[in-house]
């Protein structure tokens, strides 16, 4: 699973002070129906292992987590990253991996330490059809 987004087009707004959900809009392969995708959230059909990377852009400090919906808990945190956010463009990945049950809904989200407008969760390449900003990969148990 991945968010793509038009070639050209930065991956949003990264505001600071609380965990933000970050973009999944596309199933990339996904053959045996596996997961269901809807609203930036990912329910397994069977348990399994997810591990997932999130870009940050001139926000200082960041770090990503695995959110279950369905019980209102943090499964994992992602590393935590820095990035400059000063005039130099910088760009860190937040990483991350962990178990998940089958039948719960999960999103991953993020939290950073400056608001950044625009390209707050990454910056376009511009060079392909889309843009890929945060993806997500998940492995049948």
């Amino acid at each position: 699973m991945e968010d793509q987004k038009a070639s050209g087009i930065n991956g949003g707004t990264f505001t600071s002070g609380a965990w933000r959900t970050r973009d999944l809009n596309t199933e990339v392969r996904d053959p045996y129906g596996l997961i269901s995708l809807a609203s930036n959230q990912f329910t397994p059909t069977v348990a399994g292992w997810v591990e997932w990377s999130a870009p940050a852009c001139k926000i200082g400090v960041h770090q990503s987590r695995l959110f279950n919906v369905t019980d209102g808990v943090e499964v994992t945190a992602g590393t935590s990253e820095q990035t400059d956010n000063g005039n130099d463009f910088t760009q860190t990945r937040s990483i991350g991996g962990a178990p998940v049950v089958a039948g719960k809904t999960y999103r991953i989200e993020h939290r950073c330490g400056t608001t950044r407008s625009n390209d707050g969760f990454g910056f376009t390449a511009g060079f392909a059809a889309f843009d890929i900003y945060t993806r997500l990969k998940f492995w049948r148990a």
